[in-house]
């Protein structure tokens, strides 16, 4: 049955010929996983090994299930190798990540240590050997090692003396230190002038004087009473008001209004009587001064009136007039009397 679509794999070639005249080996190779594998994004449970069987020429192909396959569990699971060659039997593990690509040689896998239970590998135990000093699974570099590269402990000794130098490069005098935090600038109001810093970074929010207002601070709210000011606006002040400017009249000089003007009880002092006079009020005192009103009044001295021809007849009362120097009078009937002849 064929792998579910969207699975993982890898194709892995074998090539196994006879070290001595070349021909191809016989035998198989077979491929175990480490576990059970349960693949829940492509319903499937991959159990069981796969054998891989050379052909005449030593060669096999086989198609495996990628190590690092997207959803496959458990994590860590490696591939069992099992070659069984005539006079030769080798196993071990490998990883087959799809960072290898879609094919690769079994010869381009470097073994690597079993895994246990839970898919984990477990570390080489035992002591080290060779090049390398202790147990497993932290080994060293034996001393004879070290000696190879660094017969006179030079680098070693100079490597100790650069860590536990204080200024090993000689940069570090103007370096800042970290555990300081700053508290090793030379001068912190240079670094903040630097840094576009205004004297509110030095200071503490509050209402008092010399603290900064904090965005709630009620200060700055319209609902606030505001502070008395009236000798600002006064002549002379900081912020004087004219009579223009909040549509008052002025004391002195020629004022200009449009519309009517009221007084609720009395007309204000004039300043005199003269019927050519521009101010309309002037000429209006003069007038009531000088003639009667048109209803009631008491005539002071002597009354004059100029000769005129006979008016009309008014519709009520009546009109009194002078004609060739006789006064006249005219009803409404139209009749004329002659109150006192020329």
């Amino acid at each position: 049955m064929p792998f579910p679509s969207g699975a993982s794999t890898i194709t892995l070639t074998v090539n196994r010929p006879i070290p001595a005249g070349g021909s191809g080996n016989r035998g198989t190779v077979l491929f175990s996983p480490s576990a059970v594998l349960v693949d829940a994004a492509h319903h499937a449970i991959y159990s069981g090994a796969g054998t891989a069987t050379l052909d005449a020429t030593g060669a096999a192909t086989i198609v495996l299930l990628a190590t690092d396959s997207p959803g496959v569990l458990p994590a860590g699971w490696r591939w069992r190798v099992d070659e069984r060659l005539p006079g030769s039997r080798r196993t071990y593990w490998v990883d087959l990540p799809s960072s290898l690509g879609t094919t690769v040689d079994l010869a381009q896998l470097s073994p690597v240590s079993q895994p246990d239970g839970s898919g984990q590998s477990l570390p080489p135990t035992g002591p080290a050997g060779g090049a390398l000093s202790g147990s497993y699974p932290n080994p060293g570099l034996a001393a004879a090692t070290v000696a190879q590269f660094d017969a006179a402990g030079a680098a070693s000794s100079a490597v100790a003396a650069h860590v536990a130098a204080t200024d090993p490069h000689g940069d570090r005098a103007y370096a800042l230190a970290k555990t300081a935090n700053l508290s090793d600038l030379a001068s912190a109001a240079t670094a903040r002038t630097n840094l576009g810093l205004g004297t509110a970074a030095t200071r503490n929010v509050g209402t008092a004087a010399g603290m900064v207002a904090a965005g709630d601070d009620p200060r700055l709210t319209d609902a606030r009473s505001p502070t008395a000011h009236s000798a600002t606006h006064a002549s002379g002040g900081s912020d004087p008001l004219t009579p223009a400017a909040i549509g008052a009249v002025a004391l002195t000089g020629d004022q200009i209004k449009s519309g009517e003007l009221t007084f609720n009880d009395r007309i204000p002092v004039l300043p005199g009587f003269d019927p050519a006079f521009g101010n309309q009020a002037v000429r209006k005192a003069w007038v009531d001064s000088t003639f009667l009103p048109l209803a009631g009044g008491t005539l002071t001295g002597a009354l004059y009136l100029a000769n005129t021809a006979t008016p009309a007849t008014p519709a009520s009362g009546g009109v009194l007039w002078v004609e060739g120097g006789a006064l006249k009078y005219k009803s409404a009937a139209g009749t004329v009397t002659v109150v006192a002849p020329a």
